[in-house]
């Protein structure tokens, strides 16, 4: 069962605050005002002042201090966790992240800081069996039953470097949800040509990759 509404930013602070690596969170804005990207800002700025292990950067679109990334950001705002060295584990957020979508930010950032998927053995090769895959998925923070969706396509970025997963947040970016026509949520994308609409277990999210099972859409 998913939070309560509204009680994401507590848990999500909580969580952050048990990280016991160094991490770094990286904002990458649009060049105009962004009330979200000033919220997210002040969320983050609160995180990092209760746990020093974190820290928070912002850059501007099109900036040349922009770290340098692959493959670059071309969406904005997107949020980005990295390592001490610098590199990235496999997911990012297009976005400002609110809602639902901050407790899979945190276990991003937990699994980073700890070094490990959660994921059993037998789940883990299954994972890194799966060819290359450029996994989206387009929810908005408060759709009921997204977690589990979101949860499970971080952990297979985390546990394969040739699996990239981005959740994107289609509130900000309506021409993305008419561009795939979403109705129901969360829906998934698999490399452009595999579409999923619809919560699905760890179990369920390997197997729809596996035998590439996806909707039927005209």
């Amino acid at each position: 069962m998913g939070s309560p509404p509204g009680d994401e930013r507590s848990i999500f602070r909580s969580e952050m605050e048990k990280i016991t690596g160094p991490l770094k969170l990286v904002l990458i804005a649009p060049e105009a005002k962004s009330e979200p990207c000033e919220e997210l800002t002040s969320l983050m700025e609160d995180v990092c002042k209760a746990n020093p292990n974190i820290i928070f950067s912002s850059f501007k679109e099109g900036g040349e201090d922009i770290p340098d990334l692959d493959p670059p950001v071309e969406l904005f705002p997107t949020l980005i966790v990295l390592d001490p060295e610098g590199k990235e584990h496999g997911t990012r957020f297009v976005g400002t992240p609110s809602g639902r979508i901050l407790i899979t930010l945190s276990l991003v950032a937990q699994m980073i800081t700890t070094g490990s998927s959660g994921l059993e053995e037998a789940m883990l090769q299954r994972v890194k069996a799966l060819p290359a895959n450029d996994i989206k998925v387009l929810v908005t923070p408060q759709a009921p039953n997204i977690e589990g969706t979101m949860d499970a396509v971080a952990r297979f970025a985390f546990a394969s470097e040739i699996i990239r997963t981005s959740i994107v947040e289609i509130i900000q970016f309506p021409d993305i949800a008419e561009r795939y026509r979403v109705i129901d949520m969360p829906k998934m994308l698999s490399n452009e040509d595999l579409r999923y609409t619809g919560a699905f277990t760890l179990e369920e999210a390997i197997q729809i990759l596996e035998k590439r099972i996806g909707d039927q859409e005209s």
